[in-house]
């Protein structure tokens, strides 16, 4: 192996190693608060929870739990409405092929408190997420501004 051809390989596996570090980020500041997800994995793999939890931004305490989710997909993202108000926007769904994708919870970043509560049917509720957020509701899978978590392998 050429000098050159190692080089590649090495920035190859410097930026991928790099990106596995970005889909593993469980934690995030949004509002005034601070949102981490502890996954839980089941016996099948696509039987998980996601235990969203929150501390203060301003102090350091205890996360405390403020919803489980059990799904096999989830995924979070803060986002600012059209009006400007801080919220985490959560996409969660369950993994058989007749499983509706476009479900969403949305949670004020600043008073935690649910504007969209968590859908546990499996209904889409995408336009109501949308009214809300005063744009449509991104697809959390491929937005770059999702945090966490996606399935465990």
């Amino acid at each position: 192996m050429s000098s050159r051809q190692y080089h590649w390989i090495r920035l190859l596996i410097l930026f991928l190693s790099l990106r596995a570090q970005d889909a593993l980020a469980t934690d995030l500041q949004c509002g005034n608060y601070i949102f981490s997800v502890q996954v839980g994995k089941g016996t099948h793999r696509l039987d998980n929870t996601y235990d969203l939890r929150t501390s203060p931004a301003s102090r350091l305490t205890d996360a405390q739990s403020i919803k489980i989710f059990n799904q096999a997909w989830f995924y979070a993202s803060c986002q600012a409405t059209k009006a400007g108000q801080k919220v985490l926007l959560i996409q969660s769904f369950c993994g058989g092929s007749a499983c509706i994708e476009e479900r969403y919870s949305i949670l004020d970043a600043v008073n935690l408190q649910w504007l969209l509560p968590p859908n546990e049917s499996n209904t889409p509720n995408i336009e109501i997420a949308s009214d809300i957020l005063g744009f449509r509701a991104p697809y959390l899978p491929d937005s770059k501004s999702t945090f966490c978590c996606a399935s465990p392998p």
